[in-house]
């Protein structure tokens, strides 16, 4: 019952969590002498990371507005035909895959896991919150809880089936993946966050090994066989277009708060 009240009302939950951000946000400026916390990215960095996120909404959006015309009846001639690249490669991997490599890769998706992703995103919420860090405090929350909410107000729009016969039992709908999108932002932030505390030859590697686990869990999901690999890929963009949102918006208020100091 609960998941099917937070399927109905996902969207409308996403957009006051935005405005509720918004809010939060405008008063955080206001606030006279705001300190500027945490290592900022070069502008030009998190400007190529908007042009980034730019291009994954429109890129989502035609794949979404796919999914929804091939399940017409009517078909549709002008969309990408995703079920004949994704039951290519599902096949390819009904044939080559055994249990001697399918174990590991299970172990490995519970990575992605809603229990371990909800716990871990406490963790840090409540750290942020003893730190009094309310402005990543907050991007932590919306990234995390936003994407959540996005991804099932997508699913439940969508409603693509699942492919038959996974590795392991999952309910509910296909298209995007969970696990790909809740994992790119929940590890890619983490490692955002990390960046400030950690020595210089240290940045890149953390960063490099939390984008290698997210598209690791995200690949898991094909290889399992709960997912089609079109999934994936929209559940990747779905978490670099929420991500670039959070983390370019906290880039952009610690230049503006830098300038009002100066």
């Amino acid at each position: 019952m609960l998941w099917t009240w937070i399927d109905a009302h996902a969207a409308q939950g996403g957009m006051c969590l935005v405005l509720a951000a918004l809010g939060g946000l405008f008063f955080h400026l206001r606030r006279p002498g705001v300190a500027v916390t945490g290592l900022r990215m070069p502008v030009a960095a998190w400007r190529g990371l908007a042009v980034a996120g730019l291009a994954s909404v429109l890129a989502l959006a035609l794949m979404a507005r796919d999914m929804l015309d091939l399940a017409d009846a009517a078909g549709c001639a002008r969309c990408t035909d995703w079920p004949a690249l994704d039951e290519a490669l599902h096949q390819w991997l009904a044939g080559h895959a055994t249990d001697a490599w399918v174990r590991p890769v299970v172990a490995f998706t519970q990575l992605g896991h809603v229990g371990w992703m909800v716990g871990l995103s406490s963790a840090v919420l409540l750290l942020l919150l003893w730190r009094r860090d309310w402005l990543h405090a907050g991007a932590w929350l919306l990234a995390t809880a936003g994407v959540g909410l996005w991804i099932r107000a997508i699913k439940t729009s969508v409603a693509r089936p699942r492919p038959v016969g996974g590795w392991v039992p999952e309910g509910g709908f296909s298209f995007p993946s969970g696990h790909s999108a809740g994992t790119f932002v929940l590890y890619c932030m983490l490692a955002w966050l990390l960046l400030p505390h950690l020595r210089r030859a240290w940045r890149w590697p953390v960063g490099l090994a939390a984008l290698l686990v997210a598209l690791g869990v995200g690949a898991s999901r094909v290889v399992l066989r709960v997912h089609f690999a079109s999934d994936v890929l929209a559940g990747w963009l779905l978490g670099l277009a929420w991500m670039a949102l959070v983390v370019c918006t906290v880039e952009w208020a610690q230049v503006r708060a830098a300038r009002g100091r100066a």
